[in-house]
């Protein structure tokens, strides 16, 4: 009888920290990038998607862009757009909210979206964020990267459940005013005409008629 009770408590205790062991991994929560095709001096979209197994509240990252490529500011400041994993409230009014602000990065920007009533992401994953990009006139056509770095997911009690890798997308620039075009400068064949009205071919020398003009061909 011992024996068994023995038994039994040693299997609830590795069931017990299979669980736990589950509960603490936090790779399973993560940011992910869409990639982006933009033409020079438009915008674009710029998917940030949040993949998560244990609760989210809170997440922020670092946006770092090619030159030539910009986060689009409205009246408002730097426009971005939530989707609908996040929380409403009454009135369907957004609950989380979003600190944009610069850094002692030049030209990178940290967005960190939260929510002061702990409210928390709705479902496991999928689009939490939209960003819209700008591309300059000036933007040479070509495939660039772009970087989300120093990512953070938080839980409720704001505890930190991830702190990942950084995430890359690329980014397709298209800019027609710029791109080269090959010229064909391959000349179409004339007609050739000696003196008696015969028609000659192109290694005649002498005075032949072309296109109704007298030439010398040496």
């Amino acid at each position: 009888m011992k024996k068994t009770k023995v038994m039994l408590a040693t299997i609830l205790l590795m069931v017990a920290c299979v669980a736990w062991g589950d509960e603490a991994n936090t790779t399973g929560n993560r940011l992910t990038a869409s990639d982006v095709a933009i033409v020079a001096g438009q915008t674009a979209e710029l998917h940030i998607g949040v993949i998560n197994q244990m609760n989210v509240a809170e997440y922020s990252f670092r946006l770092y862009l090619p030159e030539g490529i910009s986060v689009e500011e409205d009246e408002y400041g730097y426009f971005y757009e939530f989707t609908d994993r996040h929380p409403k409230g009454r009135n369907n009014v957004e609950l989380f909210t979003m600190t944009i602000m610069d850094t002692d990065e030049q030209g990178v920007l940290m967005f960190s979206a939260a929510c002061p009533s702990q409210k928390i992401l709705n479902g496991n994953e999928g689009d939490a964020l939209i960003i819209t990009l700008r591309a300059s006139d000036e933007v040479e056509s070509g495939n660039y990267v772009g970087r989300l770095g120093r990512i953070d997911l938080s839980n409720e009690d704001g505890s930190v459940v991830s702190t990942t890798d950084d995430v890359t997308f690329n980014i397709t620039a298209k800019n027609v005013n710029t791109d080269i075009s090959t010229v064909n400068t391959t000349r179409i064949p004339v007609d050739r005409y000696n003196t008696k009205g015969q028609r000659v071919n192109g290694n005649h020398r002498g005075l032949v008629i072309e296109q109704g003009r007298k030439i010398i061909v040496k």
